[in-house]
This record gives C-alpha cells, sequence and structure tokens, in this order.
C-alpha cells in the first residue's frame, strides 16, 4: 500500500481500498436540514459519479460558475421528468391538440365517483392503443392527470391510498365483461390495490 500511494492519487487509493474491504452497503436516508433543505445520503456507482461530474461540468459552464450539487440535481431531475413524467406529457399534447372535455375539474377520486364515470362512459377515446394490450398513450396520460399521478383507491374510512409510486391502470368494468378502454372505465391504482382487486 506503501508503494501504491507514491504513484496513485488518494481517490485511486481508496478505491482499491474499498474493493479489499468493501464497506456494507448503506441505506438511502433523507433528513430535514435548515432553511427548508434537505440531507441526503446513499451509495452511488462508479458510472453514476462519472454521469454526475459529466453533467456537473456542463452545469457549471451553463451557470459560468461553479455548480452544486443541488444545482446539478434539480437540472437532471427537471430534464428527466420533461421526458418521462406523464403530468408533462400530457400537458404537450394538450398543447397540439386539445381533447375533448379537456379542462374539466376532475372528480374527486372516490369508488361512488369512479362507478358513475365507468357507468356514465359510452364513447370509447379516439386513436389506437400502442399495442393490442395496452391503452392508447393520449388516454394513459390524461389518466394519469386526472387522478394526479396518485392511487385512486379510497378505503372505508373515507381515506385516499397516499402511494404516488408502482401504479398501474385498472379497467373499472373488466374488459372480459365488456369494459373498455375510455377514460371513464379507467383508474389508478397502486400495485397492491390492484392485486387486492383482481384477488376479489
Amino acid at each position: 500500500w506503501i508503494e501504491r500511494a507514491k504513484t496513485q492519487t488518494q481517490k485511486e487509493l481508496e478505491r482499491e481500498v474499498a474493493k479489499v474491504s468493501p464497506a456494507k452497503a448503506k441505506r438511502e436516508r433523507r433528513r430535514p436540514a435548515e432553511n427548508d433543505q434537505v440531507n441526503l445520503s446513499g451509495t452511488i456507482s462508479a458510472e453514476t459519479e462519472s454521469l454526475y461530474l459529466r453533467a456537473k461540468n456542463l452545469e457549471c459552464q451553463r451557470l459560468s460558475r461553479s455548480a452544486s450539487l443541488d444545482d446539478v440535481m434539480r437540472e437532471a431531475l427537471l430534464c428527466y421528468l420533461h421526458k418521462h413524467d406523464p403530468k408533462e406529457k400530457e400537458k404537450r399534447a394538450c398543447k397540439r391538440t386539445k381533447p375533448e372535455g379537456y379542462g374539466h375539474k376532475p372528480e374527486r377520486p372516490t369508488a361512488q365517483n369512479n362507478k358513475k364515470r365507468a357507468e356514465d362512459s359510452g364513447e370509447r377515446a379516439k386513436g389506437k392503443a400502442s399495442s393490442t394490450r395496452g391503452i392508447a398513450k393520449p388516454v394513459a396520460r390524461q389518466v394519469w392527470v386526472r387522478d394526479q399521478g396518485r392511487c385512486a383507491q379510497v378505503g372505508r374510512d373515507g381515506r385516499r391510498c397516499d402511494e404516488m409510486k408502482w401504479l398501474q391502470i385498472h379497467h373499472l368494468v373488466p374488459r372480459s365483461m365488456g369494459g373498455g378502454d375510455e377514460l371513464g372505465n379507467l383508474t389508478l391504482l397502486c400495485a397492491g390495490h390492484h392485486r387486492l382487486l383482481h384477488a376479489d
């Protein structure tokens, strides 16, 4: 190690030590800090670090100053959401062509409203589905926006599920019973509630 220390940088040496004596993986942590800030801690791969450093250099160039971790993360996340977030996709789609009924104030997603939407909807959404098993992307985006990117299942206590991950689109009236892919027959559910409904 002494010989290596003479020819390697501190960072290179730390990597070699980590290979020989790897530390236990640390759980990702998020803790409140002062001034509406948050402390994040976790472990990333060497590849992700390389991507971060490339992005940081570009952000420094764009800002004409030294870019902080917050600067780089914020810009990267904004770019990611612009490309992948169904809400952002729907905004762009609406700028091109506003679908019929767009701009309607959405109903509160309760079980009663979900049932009513399924009963009242008689017209199939326009547009061909992306696959024989899938739902047309414009319709899927509208479901996501209407349900606010959150599981729409409401419990007996009247509280709506808080889950905003692992979301799936559920047919209120199953296709096997004649249900279609129209907006009123679709709702957003987390994977857990989706499994429970299909298990009944």
